[in-house]
């Protein structure tokens, strides 16, 4: 039996209704204001499905009760949305391309907007390959979730839509998701240590994770319940980090 899982809290501008919508982005101004921003790393499993015609996702994130806007993007086949040979690529291979109003489709797939790939396992070797990275001009240093939403292309309101598919409360240094997931799994082995089985509840599966100090971390929950879409890692940044 697998432990119960607690679903996931909606940020609190969603379920408010509030819709505020900015970028904070410090100005540059020779030596004097410092530059504020983050660098964002996801992974994206099989989930996530790829962006209906006419539509893209957009990434989100709250801080301090407000909406603060991030990339636009789209999930694109690599064969036979963007033209790749599939001889030269994994097979089932999903890339993630960062999305700009009026590009056609070769312009769309082309490898200058690309930000990573959907997670898969490449048959021919056996290994696992996926990621993406993208750089963000707003401090996000007191982000409290992230969650994406489905946007129609020819949308160019950063306030987010209506149609929010996952979200993820962002932790400082571990992710709250697995937290929550470990301490599930914590109150099932006291009740019966073989429930997991071998090695199911041994100490070093009930340990905790270690603190990724300076990070933020969440796993993406589909808001009507599910297998998770993916994690994020939020590092802030400011003057002398590398974006």
């Amino acid at each position: 039996m697998r432990p119960m899982i607690p679903r996931l809290m909606i940020p609190a501008f969603m379920s408010s209704g509030l819709m505020i919508s900015g970028l904070a982005i410090a100005g540059l101004s020779g030596c004097v204001d410092p530059y504020v921003g983050a660098i964002i790393h996801m992974n994206f499993n099989a989930q996530i499905p790829p962006n209906a015609a006419g539509s893209h996702y957009q990434l989100h994130f709250e801080v301090n009760g407000a909406a603060v806007p991030g990339a636009r993007f789209k999930i694109l086949d690599a064969v036979s949305q963007c033209g790749a040979d599939q001889a030269l690529v994994s097979v089932g291979l999903r890339v993630v391309q960062s999305y700009r109003l009026g590009l056609d489709q070769a312009a769309q797939c082309d490898d200058g907007r690309r930000l990573g790939q959907v997670d898969l396992t490449d048959l021919a070797t056996g290994a696992l390959i996926g990621g993406v990275r993208l750089d963000i001009g707003a401090d996000l240093g007191e982000a409290t979730a992230a969650f994406i939403t489905v946007e129609a292309d020819d949308d160019t309101d950063d306030r987010p839509a209506d149609d929010y598919v996952v979200a993820a409360a962002l932790g400082q240094g571990r992710d709250p998701d697995k937290l929550a997931r470990l301490e599930a799994t914590r109150d099932l082995c006291a009740n019966d240590p073989e429930a997991l089985g071998p090695g199911g509840c041994d100490e070093a599966a009930l340990a905790d994770p270690p603190i990724r100090r300076g990070v933020l971390l969440g796993s993406f929950l589909p808001l009507e319940g599910g297998p998770i879409w993916g994690e994020i890692a939020v590092v802030p940044a400011e003057d002398g980090a590398t974006l």
